[in-house]
């Protein structure tokens, strides 16, 4: 018996890799398409979370 592994398994490994990563490509696409409109309002909240800090932390 020899220790290596048949082509069919490498050929599955492959096969399955690929699929991964093209569910992972696609799943990553339609995230972005989704978070996409909500990043300018995320920056705005951040920048006022930030200039109420500094002007709450200079007061203290």
């Amino acid at each position: 018996m020899n220790n290596m592994p048949s082509p069919d398994s490498w050929r599955q490994k492959v096969f399955q890799s690929v699929l991964l990563l093209l569910v992972i490509a696609i799943a990553a696409r339609i995230i972005a398409d989704i978070v996409a409109p909500l990043v300018p309002a995320l920056i705005i909240i951040a920048m006022l979370c930030v200039m109420g800090w500094l002007v709450i932390g200079r007061r203290r």
